[in-house]
């Protein structure tokens, strides 16, 4: 992924949106431009860019909506008529 120009001596690492997109592809363009602006705003060389970094910036950024699945639902049902007979505080 990093590219060295030898007649400038120079190594670049270069990312881009698709990079951003191969993480979370539920972001606009718009969106994934942001997350690689807050990127190289915040560059920190000890740290570097990597896919971690890429991931850590557009959740912060855009957090994901979990969508709820009906199990997710189910379960939550199940918990809250149980939640009342547990420990006998949540439901008197």
């Amino acid at each position: 992924m990093a590219t060295f120009y030898e007649e400038t001596a120079t190594l670049v690492d270069e990312w881009n949106e698709d990079d951003v997109f191969s993480i979370r592809s539920d972001l606009s363009h718009e969106q994934a431009c942001e997350v690689l602006a807050v990127m190289a705003d915040n560059y920190d060389a000890n740290i570097g860019i990597n896919w971690f970094v890429i991931d850590c910036v557009a959740e912060q950024l855009f957090p994901e909506i979990q969508e709820e699945t009906a199990e997710d639902k189910e379960a939550a049902e199940k918990w809250a008529l149980t939640a009342g007979t547990i420990g006998g505080h949540a439901n008197e």
